[in-house]
């Protein structure tokens, strides 16, 4: 099921998007502050609700969610993930340390999991849009493989 994104969710996807079409070879860096924003997690969050998805490993279902409370859950998750990153060197192509940071998304849940991939995918999904062809259906919004054979015999 895809709910339609409230005003300020797609603001931020327009903005994106028209960015992308601006400057092709533009790259966006550092979209996770996008991704942690609470407008875009509440979204996230309410497109996982309406999938209605079997809890994980630590069976916490959504149920369990409310009764602890949707907005302390999501502002929870939002400082924790945020602030705990952790530093690590890599070495580039050229033999140069640069600095990595990865998220400890391990440490929770199957739906925090899901509500990021979520957020995730309706931060960057504007941007990749703008470089797939009109006859691509897969992964799309409001596109299937009912589409596409719509479009090819008609």
């Amino acid at each position: 099921m895809i709910l339609e994104p409230p005003a300020s969710v797609q603001k931020l996807q327009m903005a994106l998007q028209a960015k992308a079409k601006e400057a092709p070879g533009y790259r966006f860096y550092l979209l996770y502050d996008k991704v942690y924003r609470k407008d875009v997690l509440d979204y996230a969050y309410r497109c996982c609700r309406a999938n209605r998805g079997a809890p994980g490993v630590d069976s916490q279902d959504f149920v369990d969610i409310e009764a602890y409370g949707q907005e302390r859950w999501l502002a929870n998750w939002r400082t924790n993930s945020a602030e705990r990153r952790i530093e690590r060197r890599q070495y580039g192509v050229c033999g140069y340390p640069r600095r990595m940071a990865r998220s400890c998304a391990a440490r929770y849940s199957l739906y925090s999991r899901s509500v990021v991939m979520t957020a995730a995918v309706a931060v960057m999904s504007p941007i990749f849009e703008v470089d797939m062809p009109s006859e691509q259906h897969a992964y799309r919004a409001n596109f299937s493989a009912h589409t596409a054979v719509r479009s090819c015999t008609a």
